[in-house]
């Protein structure tokens, strides 16, 4: 009686031994949910208005620093993720990433959601690039298509809804927010150049010439910095879509899903299986 006993202990003893809890992903690098969202919506802002040096548009040769081509790699192949054409091409791209980062963070997990990202968004740009050898690449889209694939494979009735909630943030409200930034930048340029020149008009009433070249100066700073958005800005409006990328990048995050994930997969087409069993 005993043996047997033992015999049945064995499997319980298996499962809760040491060698299966070591599995488990270390609590210490555990991290709450929506961080892989947090982390690379603030790293996008962060390069961008650092290139930009806070103004609403960088300058186009800033922009051409961080994209992706043949004389920027390697390290182009990730730099071109986080940077963008202008507030337009910004806004679209952030509010696309936080939908369906989100999304796969809750049916994955963060580190989900930065390895699909990341993968997909390099190996569409290097597609993209192999494809066009020529142009220059720039955009977190192709890593943002895998995530949405992503997230329609592994969670599809939120991901469906998030495809309908993004298109219209992508197509209404962001182009809205970003033409009422970059008409309040201008504003404030023109402001801060109309100053500039009526304080260097008063200091020449003052006969303080040195002082009224300064601010004549500053006026003109203004004044180039609203000529440089303006170029940005049209060459945001001419950029056109890598659709190379993005058609790769939601194939990698397909793939991803497959490979590494498939148990989610299996787990809502069984459900699905179920409820069709149950309707017949």
């Amino acid at each position: 009686m005993t043996q047997k006993k033992r015999a049945k202990a064995k499997p319980v003893a298996a499962a809760n031994s040491p060698g299966r809890v070591k599995k488990e992903f270390p609590k210490a690098l555990r991290m709450p949910f929506g961080t892989a969202t947090l982390v690379l919506t603030l790293s996008i802002a962060i390069m961008y208005f650092a290139l930009s040096g806070g103004a609403a548009y960088p300058t186009v040769r800033m922009i051409t620093a961080g994209s992706l081509s043949a004389e920027t790699l390697p390290f182009g192949a990730v730099t071109y993720l986080f940077d963008h054409a202008g507030l337009g091409h910004l806004i679209e791209n952030l509010a696309g990433l936080v939908v369906f980062c989100l999304i796969v963070e809750a049916a994955l997990s963060y580190r989900d959601g930065l390895a699909i990202f990341f993968l997909s968004g390099v190996v569409g740009g290097l597609a993209c690039l192999a494809a066009e050898p020529q142009v220059k690449i720039i955009g977190a889209s192709a890593g943002i298509v895998g995530l949405a694939v992503a997230g329609v494979l592994s969670d599809p009735k939120r991901g469906v809804l998030a495809l309908a909630f993004a298109a219209l943030l992508v197509n209404f409200a962001a182009p809205a927010a970003a033409d009422w930034a970059a008409a309040e930048s201008y504003k404030s340029l023109e402001q801060q150049k109309e100053l500039a020149q009526q304080k260097a008009q008063e200091l020449l009433a003052q006969q303080r010439p040195a002082e009224a070249q300064q601010q004549a100066l500053v006026a003109q700073e203004k004044q180039a910095l609203i000529e440089q958005q303006a170029r940005t800005k049209k060459s945001e409006d001419s950029a056109g879509p890598a659709d190379v990328a993005h058609v790769v990048g939601a194939l990698v995050g397909a793939a991803y899903v497959i490979a590494f994930r498939r148990e989610v997969v299996f787990s809502w087409m069984k459900k699905v299986r179920r409820f069709l069993a149950n309707r017949t």
